[in-house]
């Protein structure tokens, strides 16, 4: 999904918030060039409340990912990231 600005790229964290609390990313390698930079995440959690209509299921999830920053004036002017959300809902037992 592209992303602009701090809202944009923040704002799709209180979608996963409810559902996995404790909701944690790490990043893994990362790549510049220029005012651009590419980066390895991975988010982990524990389903403990609804994620839209599928009710907490206590699953674990593992789910690894690519943000593509392009940076002006020190900041993150635009991003680009992308999951496998298929991934995801199979990890949560939706198939």
């Amino acid at each position: 999904a592209r992303t602009a600005g701090r809202q944009g790229l923040t704002g799709p964290v209180p979608l996963f918030r409810p559902a996995l609390p404790a909701l944690t990313f790490s990043v893994g390698g990362r790549l510049r060039a220029g005012a651009a930079v590419a980066a390895r995440y991975v988010f982990r959690g524990t389903q403990l409340g609804p994620f839209g209509e599928l009710a907490a299921t206590g699953r674990k999830i593992r789910i690894t990912g690519i943000l593509v920053a392009h940076f002006a004036s020190g900041l993150i002017h635009e991003a680009f990231s992308a999951f496998d959300s298929g991934e995801m809902m199979r990890q949560l037992g939706v198939d």
